[in-house]
């Protein structure tokens, strides 16, 4: 199965040279009512607190000792590129979730069963037999997979590992929780349409040639990081609009090209060192 990350440009840097991915807690991600599907709150009536102290402990559990990978059926989603990869100046990622290990029964939601569920009512609550004294697939399922009707444009597949299956790390100090990738795992990588507009400069009328030396080597370093991409056996595409229409359509950048462009840059900043 191919599933998809949209991501920065750097983060995907990152995922590709270093073989690891970041799952996350749930409580940081960007929709406040994550988890919130169980059907209870935290007004307990006085008949219910016998039962109360262990169902809360049980979510908590669920919320605190499981980490997320979200990711999507769909690398040409025009409002995922604006979300969630920088407003196309990133890049999504396609994963082989079979090499990647993603559909493996390690996983206490793996890709094949992670499918997230859009509501637009929230679902009936939890029967109190289901909360026992370890968390069931019941809770696993209503804590992580349902969200709002209006997140649905998402696509989102999850994959769900407990925390101590993973290498704590800080990233850019975050705390993320790393995954090792096996090889073969990514398969191809999309570049946002707006993927050298970062590059994009106003000339140092100070520093004119080392303003445009800058420039021409920040070019430089990403077409050596495309090219590395490729030695390692990814496809690496671009994406853009259809001409009649405002769906996204995808096509191969050629290797000879990137490699012809690096070439004449490179011989160009000798003659001008």
């Amino acid at each position: 199965m191919k599933l998809y990350k949209y991501t920065s440009y750097n983060a995907a840097k990152s995922i590709i040279e270093n073989s690891n991915i970041g799952f996350n807690q749930i409580d940081r991600f960007n929709d406040p009512f994550e988890g919130k599907a169980t059907g209870w709150g935290e007004a307990v009536p006085d008949w219910d607190k016998i039962y109360a102290q262990k169902r809360q402990q049980i979510l908590l559990e669920a919320r605190v000792n499981y980490r997320v990978l979200s990711l999507t059926r769909e690398p040409l989603n025009p409002l995922m590129w604006s979300h969630y990869s920088q407003a196309y100046e990133g890049v999504v990622i396609e994963f082989n979730t079979h090499n990647a290990g993603f559909d493996s029964d390690s996983f206490v939601i793996p890709a094949s069963k992670g499918e997230v569920i859009y509501t637009r009512t929230k679902p009936p609550k939890l029967e109190q037999q289901v909360f026992k004294d370890s968390i069931t697939s019941d809770v696993l399922k209503r804590s992580f997979l349902f969200k709002s009707q209006e997140w649905s444009y998402e696509e989102e597949v999850r994959i769900v590992c407990e925390s101590n299956h993973l290498t704590a790390k800080l990233i850019n100090g975050r705390p993320m929780d790393m995954y090792q990738l096996p090889d073969n795992s990514i398969k191809s990588v999309y570049l946002g349409y707006n993927f050298f507009r970062p590059l994009n400069y106003i000339l140092d009328r100070n520093n004119p040639i080392e303003s445009l030396l800058k420039h021409d080597k920040e070019i430089l370093d990403l077409y050596h990081v495309i090219l590395s991409w490729m030695d390692r056996g990814i496809s690496v595409k671009a994406c853009g609009p259809e001409n009649n229409s405002w769906r996204l359509t995808e096509s191969d950048i050629n290797r000879q090209s990137i490699q012809s462009s690096a070439s004449k840059l490179e011989a160009k900043l000798q003659q001008k060192i």
